[in-house]
């Protein structure tokens, strides 16, 4: 069953005064418009197909840090019967005793924290014009390592705590990883409360990838197949690099929003969100709930579940 027919959505990117917003909680309720543009900002206009059913386009927080950044839900989807629920599902799986879903809501922040600082490394800098003609390219192996080198040091400035992390080798990939680039699994990832989750992470060339959250609990060898969520990511005109401290404080505005949606509507499933870091660019991020044993390919930003 189809979300919703597809829907065309015009947004502009503009600067927008400076609000806080406290840690996994939305700074801004409701639909909000865009404020006057900031002439010392570019003027971006992007069209958008989202396939879901409630298009919302809502700020919901900013930086203090960073005037030009901030954070929006684009879209959601509901869904009744069979896949209602699911989402709240797969959050109470993390932690039967908690029905806020906080469990679920600060390993979340985590993933989007590191598809963050990962995104705006892999995808093309527009600023330096064509790319130069690559050369031999490292095997899949190599290409692990490194990205297993670097979410290991967005893990540690960012003051996150884990217990292992190891790039997935050749032999050790699953049906279906050929097509998604580098894979690296981070094992124990700590929150404040203790709790752990295990991240299985996936990066493709030109700033896309996903992120697999399960719950860091029961035998090793079972964890890796637990439901959780999916966090996909797509980077769109990246300029430059980022501030370390600016991708984890979207990971827990993004993750506030999208966890008190799913406690507060048990029908949401799908999660839309877009995170506008003004002349840098912005990345869209969509998070999927799944059930055990779910697929390990790259989803659509833009697509809500059928």
């Amino acid at each position: 069953m189809k979300a919703a027919a597809r829907v065309h959505l015009l947004m502009l990117v503009m600067g927008i005064a400076s609000t806080i917003a406290s840690p996994l909680q939305p700074a801004v309720s409701g639909a909000v418009g865009f404020a006057e543009p900031n002439e010392l900002l570019p003027r971006l206009e992007v069209e958008l197909s989202l396939d879901c059913n409630q298009l919302l386009d809502q700020l919901i927080g900013k930086m203090e840090e960073y005037a030009e950044y901030s954070a929006r839900v684009l879209a959601i989807a509901t869904k009744s019967g069979t896949y209602g629920g699911l989402a709240y599902a797969v959050c109470r799986s993390f932690d039967q005793q908690v029905i806020n879903c906080n469990y679920a809501g600060l390993s979340v922040a985590s993933a989007i924290t590191v598809a963050i600082e990962e995104g705006f490394v892999e995808a093309p800098n527009l600023s330096q014009g064509a790319q130069a003609a690559e050369g031999i390219k490292p095997s899949l192996d190599a290409r692990a390592n490194t990205l297993a080198t670097r979410v290991e040091a967005y893990l540690r400035n960012e003051d996150i705590n884990f217990d292992a992390i190891y790039p997935v080798s050749g032999l050790g990939r699953r049906s279906g990883d050929e097509d998604n680039g580098e894979v690296v699994y981070v094992q124990g990832v700590k929150d404040t409360t203790g709790l752990t989750t295990d991240l299985r992470i996936g990066a493709r060339e030109h700033g896309e990838g996903y992120i697999h959250v399960t719950s860091g609990t029961g035998p090793l060898g079972t964890r890796a197949t637990n439901a959780g969520y999916k966090v996909a990511w797509k980077v769109f005109n990246r300029v430059d690099s980022i501030p370390n401290n600016a991708a984890k404080g979207f990971g827990k505005i993004i993750a506030g929003d999208w966890q008190k949606r799913i406690v507060d509507n048990h029908n949401v499933v799908d999660y839309i969100s877009r995170v506008i870091l003004g002349r840098k660019g912005y990345m869209d991020i969509r998070i999927i709930p799944e059930t055990k044993g779910f697929g390990l390919g790259y989803e659509d930003v833009h697509d809500c579940v059928d």
